[in-house]
């Protein structure tokens, strides 16, 4: 009877060993299948605007308007960096056609003479490294029929090593 008992107890130990190492191996093959198949994230660089008004531009006798937008540029993967330029990289389609930014103006939110003010494009010719961020203003001016109307910003940008990037642009 003690002979069977330790034979019990064997063949117990060898079927947990087993198991275990079944266990193991499952774990492992799980592990490096799961690895395989992890969705990747391509780079993108996220172009988020606000609209912070439409306004006429000196001289009035120039027939000119502006729109002035506020600009969060964020790097989400590109490792070599990007290179963030405010010209030639911002552009704005307006009735199929694109305007460059501007530097500067001097700009009123009335066709009147009065309350002129400057103001200039914010944002700062950077490399954002990925995860950087950039805040500033961009200004774009156009003919003055164009001023109110639907219009799409529009960027293209590449990282340090002149490789064009993905953008997304979103924004109100």
């Amino acid at each position: 009877m003690k002979i069977a008992t330790e034979e019990k107890k064997s063949s117990r130990k060898k079927i947990l060993v087993m198991v275990g190492i079944i266990a193991i191996v499952a774990v492992i093959v799980l592990a490096v299948v799961w690895a395989q198949y992890q969705p990747t994230v391509s780079p993108y660089v996220e172009v988020k605007y606000m609209t912070v008004g439409w306004y006429y531009t000196y001289p009035l006798s120039d027939n000119k308007a502006c729109l002035v937008l506020d600009l969060t540029i964020t790097n989400n993967g590109y490792t070599d960096g990007v290179s963030v330029l405010l010209y030639p990289d911002f552009s704005l389609k307006i009735n199929n056609v694109v305007y460059n930014s501007d530097i500067g103006l001097m700009i009123s939110n009335s066709s009147a003479l009065l309350g002129w003010t400057y103001i200039s494009s914010t944002l700062q010719l950077v490399t954002l490294m990925n995860g950087g961020s950039e805040t500033g203003t961009i200004i774009f001016e156009f003919p003055k029929q164009q001023y109110n109307q639907p219009f799409t910003l529009q960027c293209s940008m590449t990282t340090t090593k002149y490789v064009a990037v993905s953008v997304k642009i979103s924004g109100s």
